[in-house]
């Protein structure tokens, strides 16, 4: 019997181990190395650790895993092949970074703010908290997937500088809500938002990053980040892109 990840489960693997989200449950947990090994090849979309090996000059794990498969088993987080409902799509994450970020975060002069503008921040900021605070986090993924299959088409209709506006209008009105700094997840999740409402398609991302552990969400569109630092977030491997 062939295994597969779980649909609510994202991976991704680092010089630690592989990292696991259960985005249902919204916890992180990390699977060391010699043990995560043991799953390549007998787990469907399990991450390769191969890059580790050459990089930290591990040796082949003599670990067992069916431990390891069984309690994952338990947990949910892996089900077998034979259960379609629950087997994940074909993922796919990456980050490209840029030199800028539109210019938008930099951007001296105010934006045009209009009203439709403050509005749809209203809207997206409520949305973002809904969400957040009464749902699953899977269920706002969810919802992310089908906006975006939905919004594909019309993206075509706007360019860079459409998208560099509704971003300097986001930024600009972002302080009347909350501080960036204390919300990152918050505050991708209303972009995220506020772009679809605007009729434009965007990624929203979250990465980890070992020792210390720390996990960190943010917008992505065309290779531009819209809204946190390409170098500050290189130090991020990520572990989910919708």
């Amino acid at each position: 019997m062939g295994y597969a990840i779980a649909s609510h489960i994202y991976t991704c693997a680092t010089q630690a181990g592989v990292v696991v989200l259960d985005a249902h449950h919204g916890k992180y947990s990390i699977i060391p190395i010699d043990r995560a090994r043991s799953l390549e090849g007998v787990v469907q979309g399990w991450p390769s650790l191969a890059w580790v090996e050459t990089v930290a000059g591990n040796g082949p794990t003599s670990c067992s895993s069916s431990s390891l498969l069984n309690s994952l088993l338990q947990a949910g987080m892996v089900t077998p092949k034979t259960d379609l409902r629950f087997q994940v799509s074909e993922r796919s994450v990456g980050f490209v970074a840029q030199e800028a970020l539109l210019d938008a975060l930099a951007a001296a002069e105010a934006p045009k703010i209009r009203w439709q503008h403050a509005l749809t921040f209203t809207l997206s900021v409520t949305y973002a908290t809904v969400m957040l605070k009464y749902r699953p986090f899977d269920a706002l993924l969810h919802a992310f997937r089908r906006r975006k299959e939905y919004k594909r088409n019309a993206a075509a209709n706007h360019s860079v500088d459409d998208l560099r506006e509704c971003v300097k209008a986001f930024n600009w009105l972002r302080p009347f809500a909350y501080a960036e700094s204390d919300a990152c997840l918050l505050d991708s999740v209303a972009l995220t938002d506020f772009l679809f409402r605007q009729g434009m398609s965007a990624d929203f991302l979250i990465g980890v990053r070992i020792q210390p552990f720390a996990a960190h969400s943010w917008v992505q569109a065309w290779g531009f980040a819209l809204n946190g630092l390409p170098e500050h977030l290189a130090a991020f491997t990520p572990i989910l892109s919708v």
